[in-house]
């Protein structure tokens, strides 16, 4: 009796927890209002914006007290997935692992958080029943929860907004594997067909999203450039979105450590867009930093396997740096 009050103490102190993160992750996004409409709509449905924050605010409350349920079940999946399996060996383990869960309190609620939100967007993506109203709750929540990197914002972020970008539920994505040269259905042309080749309205709104992070603090735009760097390993969809072209707009201008993410993707952009690749390059090779620097001699061999060319001129660019770092790397 005694730990199932502790559990649900537990759980009343991380629900509070997870409802105060909810208004403050959507009072965040009211700076970034209005919110991009929803890629899939029901024309016997038409959909309506959100008239103001409050609106979105006590929708996103009312929906997420409502499913306690849905929260038992995501905070009990946090305690499997989250309490170590060292505490099982200690004088009471059911106990130690509530009192583990209550010093990451933080953790436990943005986990569930992201659950929610991918929950929502999930509904607001489904082509064949699609919730506007999930879907607005969902897009706001999704802006407020990557305002930091972290493991979640930074991988399960990625892959919410992979899935706006083609419009289809989290999980159901168009695609498949890239076929190989053991396959038959394999060409040898360099056409990837992995991915479908429809392409919604999702792509406005990961714009939006992007645009919004661009705009954000250093730590945000840095989050974006690592989802941009993933999202150039998906060929049509970084063309869909100019990715090239927005990592030319983020190297000017920007802190030391966003351009430094952004030569971390030059490899793979050379490999995809040359040309947009030596824009990038240049504009990097004038930045005199030292950030810049580690980051071109870390990938340096990476360039040079594919374009040995602007290899010779990321070595000239290293050979000058104040970096004794990065001069060591462009002499070895």
């Amino acid at each position: 009796m005694a730990f199932g009050r502790e559990r649900r103490e537990t759980s009343a102190i991380i629900h509070t927890r997870c409802l105060e993160r909810l208004e403050e992750i959507i009072r965040y996004s009211a700076s970034d209002m209005p919110l991009p409409p929803p890629p899939c709509e029901d024309p016997e449905l038409p959909s309506t914006a959100p008239e103001s924050i409050e609106q979105v605010t006590a929708q996103a409350e009312g929906l997420f007290i409502a499913d306690r349920a849905g929260f038992e079940n995501r905070l009990e999946v946090a305690r499997e997935g989250i309490i170590p399996h060292r505490l099982s060996l200690t004088a009471d383990p059911e106990r130690e692992g509530e009192k583990w869960l209550r010093r990451r309190v933080y953790e436990v609620a943005e986990l569930i958080l992201f659950d929610f939100a991918e929950s929502w967007l999930a509904s607001g993506l489904d082509q064949s029943a699609p919730d506007s109203t999930r879907w607005y709750l969902g897009i706001a929540m999704l802006n407020g929860l990557c305002r930091e990197i972290s493991v979640l914002s930074e991988n399960r972020g990625y892959h919410l907004v992979e899935s706006i970008a083609m419009s289809h539920p989290p999980g159901t994505w168009p695609s498949r594997a890239k076929p190989g040269r053991h396959q038959l259905d394999w060409k040898g042309d360099g056409i990837d067909t992995s991915m479908g080749t429809q392409f919604g309205g999702g792509l406005d709104a990961v714009h939006w999203l992007f645009d919004r992070m661009e705009e954000g603090s250093s730590e945000r735009r840095v989050l974006l450039v690592r989802w941009i760097g993933t999202m150039l390993h998906r060929d049509e969809l970084a063309n869909q979105m100019s990715l090239p072209l927005r990592l030319e707009q983020m190297v000017d201008g920007q802190p030391d450590e966003v351009a430094a993410e952004v030569a971390k993707s030059l490899p793979r952009l050379l490999e995809l867009d040359l040309e947009g690749g030596r824009v990038v390059l240049t504009l990097l090779r004038r930045r005199d930093d030292a950030f810049t620097s580690r980051a071109l001699s870390d990938v340096l061999p990476a360039i040079s396997r594919v374009s040995p060319k602007d290899a010779l001129s990321v070595i000239d660019y290293l050979s000058s740096s104040e970096s004794e770092d990065s001069r060591t790397a462009a002499v070895s």
